[in-house]
Protein backbone atom coordinates (compact mmCIF):
# COMPACT_ATOMS: atom_id res chain seq x y z
CA UNK A 1 0.00 0.00 0.00
CA UNK A 2 0.92 3.72 -0.99
CA UNK A 3 -0.06 7.00 -0.15
CA UNK A 4 0.26 10.22 -1.69
CA UNK A 5 -0.43 13.66 -0.71
CA UNK A 6 -0.86 16.22 -3.27
CA UNK A 7 -0.77 19.47 -2.15
CA UNK A 8 -2.33 22.06 -4.63
CA UNK A 9 -0.82 25.19 -4.18
CA UNK A 10 -2.35 28.34 -5.06
CA UNK A 11 -1.48 30.03 -8.61
CA UNK A 12 -2.80 33.81 -7.63
CA UNK A 13 -0.87 34.37 -4.75
CA UNK A 14 1.57 37.61 -3.85
CA UNK A 15 5.23 36.65 -3.36
CA UNK A 16 4.96 37.05 -0.16
CA UNK A 17 1.96 35.17 0.02
CA UNK A 18 3.61 32.71 -1.57
CA UNK A 19 6.53 32.51 0.96
CA UNK A 20 4.01 32.11 4.08
CA UNK A 21 3.56 29.26 5.97
CA UNK A 22 0.04 29.95 7.17
CA UNK A 23 -0.95 30.44 3.46
CA UNK A 24 0.94 27.03 2.60
CA UNK A 25 -0.87 25.34 4.96
CA UNK A 26 -3.92 26.87 3.89
CA UNK A 27 -3.33 24.68 0.51
CA UNK A 28 -6.19 21.97 -0.53
CA UNK A 29 -4.86 17.76 -0.04
CA UNK A 30 -5.49 14.91 -2.82
CA UNK A 31 -4.69 12.28 -0.74
CA UNK A 32 -4.39 9.28 -2.74
CA UNK A 33 -4.41 5.65 -1.30
CA UNK A 34 -2.62 3.17 -3.93
CA UNK A 35 -2.34 -0.84 -3.60
CA UNK A 36 -0.41 -2.45 -6.89
CA UNK A 37 -0.18 0.92 -8.31
CA UNK A 38 -4.12 1.43 -8.35
CA UNK A 39 -5.73 4.12 -6.67
CA UNK A 40 -8.31 2.25 -4.28
CA UNK A 41 -9.64 5.79 -1.94
CA UNK A 42 -9.40 9.98 -2.68
CA UNK A 43 -10.08 12.22 -0.18
CA UNK A 44 -9.79 15.83 -0.22
CA UNK A 45 -9.75 18.93 1.63
CA UNK A 46 -8.93 22.61 2.07
CA UNK A 47 -6.52 23.50 4.96
CA UNK A 48 -4.13 20.01 4.13
CA UNK A 49 -2.40 20.73 7.56
CA UNK A 50 -5.41 20.61 9.67
CA UNK A 51 -6.98 17.31 7.69
CA UNK A 52 -3.66 15.36 7.87
CA UNK A 53 -3.26 16.34 12.07
CA UNK A 54 -6.85 14.80 12.25
CA UNK A 55 -6.28 11.58 10.26
CA UNK A 56 -2.84 11.53 12.44
CA UNK A 57 -5.42 11.70 15.74
CA UNK A 58 -7.60 9.10 14.35
CA UNK A 59 -4.72 6.66 13.60
CA UNK A 60 -3.70 7.16 17.58
CA UNK A 61 -6.79 7.20 18.87
CA UNK A 62 -7.08 3.40 17.42
CA UNK A 63 -4.31 1.98 18.01
CA UNK A 64 -4.75 0.34 20.91
CA UNK A 65 -8.62 0.08 20.14
CA UNK A 66 -10.38 -2.80 18.60
CA UNK A 67 -13.12 -0.96 17.63
CA UNK A 68 -13.96 3.11 16.72
CA UNK A 69 -14.94 5.48 14.82
CA UNK A 70 -14.33 8.70 13.92
CA UNK A 71 -15.40 11.43 11.62
CA UNK A 72 -12.73 13.52 9.19
CA UNK A 73 -14.01 16.94 8.36
CA UNK A 74 -12.80 17.76 5.05
CA UNK A 75 -12.84 21.72 4.96
CA UNK A 76 -14.65 23.94 2.42
CA UNK A 77 -15.76 20.47 1.04
CA UNK A 78 -19.53 18.57 0.77
CA UNK A 79 -17.77 15.39 1.40
CA UNK A 80 -17.98 14.07 5.23
CA UNK A 81 -15.64 11.20 5.87
CA UNK A 82 -15.56 8.34 8.17
CA UNK A 83 -12.99 6.07 9.88
CA UNK A 84 -14.14 3.20 11.24
CA UNK A 85 -11.79 0.49 13.35
CA UNK A 86 -13.01 -3.25 13.13
CA UNK A 87 -10.10 -5.60 14.36
CA UNK A 88 -7.66 -5.19 12.21
CA UNK A 89 -9.34 -2.92 9.74
CA UNK A 90 -10.33 0.46 9.15
CA UNK A 91 -13.56 1.26 6.94
CA UNK A 92 -13.20 4.68 5.34
CA UNK A 93 -17.26 5.61 4.39
CA UNK A 94 -17.40 8.93 2.03
CA UNK A 95 -20.67 10.74 2.84
CA UNK A 96 -21.81 13.37 0.39
CA UNK A 97 -23.10 16.08 2.20
CA UNK A 98 -25.00 18.00 -0.40
CA UNK A 99 -26.79 15.42 -1.99
CA UNK A 100 -26.84 13.30 1.50
CA UNK A 101 -26.37 10.09 0.60
CA UNK A 102 -23.21 7.53 0.66
CA UNK A 103 -20.97 7.96 -1.75
CA UNK A 104 -18.48 4.78 -1.20
CA UNK A 105 -17.21 2.54 1.92
CA UNK A 106 -14.03 1.04 1.59
CA UNK A 107 -12.07 -1.08 3.44
CA UNK A 108 -8.03 -0.99 4.26
CA UNK A 109 -5.82 -3.29 6.71
CA UNK A 110 -5.23 -0.97 10.03
CA UNK A 111 -1.54 -1.21 9.99
CA UNK A 112 -0.69 -0.89 6.49
CA UNK A 113 -2.84 2.20 6.14
CA UNK A 114 -1.05 3.05 9.41
CA UNK A 115 2.69 2.34 8.48
CA UNK A 116 1.73 3.96 4.87
CA UNK A 117 0.34 7.13 6.18
CA UNK A 118 3.34 7.51 8.76
CA UNK A 119 5.91 7.02 6.06
CA UNK A 120 4.20 9.57 3.52
CA UNK A 121 3.90 12.52 6.79
CA UNK A 122 7.71 12.07 7.42
CA UNK A 123 8.40 12.42 3.81
CA UNK A 124 5.94 15.58 4.10
CA UNK A 125 7.60 17.06 7.41
CA UNK A 126 10.85 16.75 5.81
CA UNK A 127 9.85 18.88 2.40
CA UNK A 128 7.77 21.40 4.92
CA UNK A 129 11.44 22.00 6.91
CA UNK A 130 13.69 22.58 3.76
CA UNK A 131 10.92 25.25 2.80
CA UNK A 132 9.80 26.40 5.88
CA UNK A 133 12.09 26.49 8.19
CA UNK A 134 10.03 28.28 11.00
CA UNK A 135 7.47 25.09 10.31
CA UNK A 136 9.49 23.44 13.38
CA UNK A 137 8.13 26.11 15.57
CA UNK A 138 4.38 25.97 13.95
CA UNK A 139 1.21 24.24 15.89
CA UNK A 140 0.92 22.26 13.38
CA UNK A 141 4.33 21.06 13.01
CA UNK A 142 4.01 20.26 16.68
CA UNK A 143 0.93 18.27 16.42
CA UNK A 144 1.60 16.17 14.16
CA UNK A 145 5.12 15.17 15.88
CA UNK A 146 3.15 14.48 18.58
CA UNK A 147 0.79 12.14 17.06
CA UNK A 148 3.25 10.33 15.15
CA UNK A 149 5.08 9.49 18.42
CA UNK A 150 1.75 8.30 19.99
CA UNK A 151 0.86 6.03 16.65
CA UNK A 152 4.94 4.79 16.86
Amino acid sequence: MKIELDIEEFEDLTEEENNSLRFYYGNPINLMVKENGKKIIELNSSFHDAFLIEILSILADFKDKKKGKRQLESYDNAQTYFFEKENDEIYITNFNDYEEKLEWRKSVGYLEFTNAFVKEIVKYLEKLVTRYPEAISSDSYSLMKKFLYKIN
